[in-house]
């Protein structure tokens, strides 16, 4: 009745002016007098049994903690909590996500036989969605590792979206953390002279290429086509220098054996070439080959390159993928992807050392040769060898 007193009084007052107030008596009358302004600030729920539809509003303006399962409103609580302990403690990412990180730090350095440094890099929206198998981004960085016979400078893997299976210690046996489906990543290795010559499965792979550059090579020199496996002529590489300007330069060891039975020997042969990739045939190529001739006078050294008609490609594993091949500042910087598969810690040993056997497999693939431009690209430092030749000679 109060209220209703006080409602009539107001509105009346703003309909009326001020001198011509109601007394109290007047006021009194009002109360239960329902004008249109007191209606609208009623909020007397309507009757069901007048209006079926009166209900859906309720409905809609329900929360929406009422519509989500136990289980996701305990995640949101989690979530708060942990929120609120992180603003208490000064904790930059969710617990879970720290622990992750170490954790993987400690795999790399367990599985590499040598690592100068590393840091992964865990990104989750909380601890609750991590351990529900939610990862938004696993980044991971190493130097100066070595594994399954590689040896690299730098290694950057990304992988985004990854749903994983978080594991149960409590089953029998105990499920471990995994995979729930392949996940396509993103790496990028960074190799200097050193890491190539000390790498005993790439160091292969490159020397099998470089017979079969040779091996065409000298096909095409004395017009007969020599087999693959021809033990007249026998080529080791020696080492791999001058990584500058998006080539490498080849150094071998050249045997053959003549009819008569002695050897000739040609010693410090040089090939220089570009390495790249060739995504459609999914290749790695030793492209414009050509054989490498110096000499000095006249105060200038002179390298004169003797093209090969044919360069040489080995297959990629299925699992990689690579975008470009960059050579330059005496390293080679390797861009690709890659498909990582969930683990089987059941064959884990076994699985080292399978991926050691196909990484050796792929470098003892037979090569195969690719037809490429007949014209290679001009050397900057032959040309400036060249101009210091010719002004030498006109001074003379």
């Amino acid at each position: 009745m109060a209220c209703a007193t006080l409602l009539g009084l107001l509105t009346v007052g703003f309909t009326r002016p001020f001198s011509a107030m109601p007394s109290r008596h007047e006021a009194a009358k009002l109360v239960p007098i329902r004008t249109a302004p007191i209606h609208l600030f009623e909020c007397r729920p309507r009757c069901p049994r007048n209006s079926t539809s009166s209900a859906k509003p309720s409905q809609e303006g329900a929360p929406s903690s009422a519509r989500s399962s136990p289980f996701e409103v305990a995640t949101q609580a989690a979530d708060t909590l942990e929120r609120s302990l992180q603003s208490t403690l000064g904790a930059s990412k969710p617990f879970a996500c720290s622990s992750a990180e170490i954790a993987l730090e400690t795999i790399l350095r367990i599985a590499c036989e040598e690592l100068a440094s590393c840091e992964a890099t865990v990104d989750a929206s909380s601890s609750a969605r991590l351990l529900r198998g939610e990862l938004r981004l696993a980044r991971l960085s190493a130097s100066g590792l070595s594994l399954a016979g590689l040896r690299l400078s730098t290694l950057e893997l990304n992988a985004e979206d990854v749903v994983i299976d978080p594991g149960s210690f409590l089953a029998n046996p105990p499920r471990l953390p995994n995979l729930v489906a392949p996940v396509t990543a993103r790496f990028g290795v960074r190799l200097a002279q050193d890491d190539i010559n000390r790498s005993p499965i790439l160091f292969s792979a490159i020397q099998e290429l470089l017979r079969e550059v040779l091996r065409t090579g000298v096909s095409a020199a004395i017009g007969e086509t020599l087999p693959r496996d021809a033990s007249s002529l026998k080529i080791n590489l020696v080492r791999v220098e001058s990584l500058a300007a998006g080539r490498i330069v080849l150094v071998a060891d050249a045997d053959a054996l003549k009819e008569d039975g002695t050897t000739l020997e040609l010693r410090g042969m040089r090939v220089r070439t570009t390495p790249r990739a060739s995504a459609g045939q999914r290749l790695i190529l030793l492209d414009k080959p050509e054989l490498v001739s110096s000499f000095e006078g006249f105060g200038a050294k002179v390298e004169v390159g003797l093209p090969f008609l044919r360069a040489a490609g080995i297959p990629l594993p299925d699992a990689v993928s690579i975008d470009r091949i960059t050579v330059e500042d005496g390293a080679m910087q390797v861009d690709g992807t890659v498909r990582l598969q969930p683990i089987d810690y059941q064959e884990l040993a076994r699985s080292t050392q399978r991926l050691r056997e196909e990484l050796q497999d792929a470098a003892a693939q037979q090569p195969v040769t690719v037809d490429v431009e007949s014209s290679p690209a001009p050397d900057p430092q032959s040309d400036e060898a060249m101009g210091k030749l010719r002004s030498a000679s006109s001074d003379l």
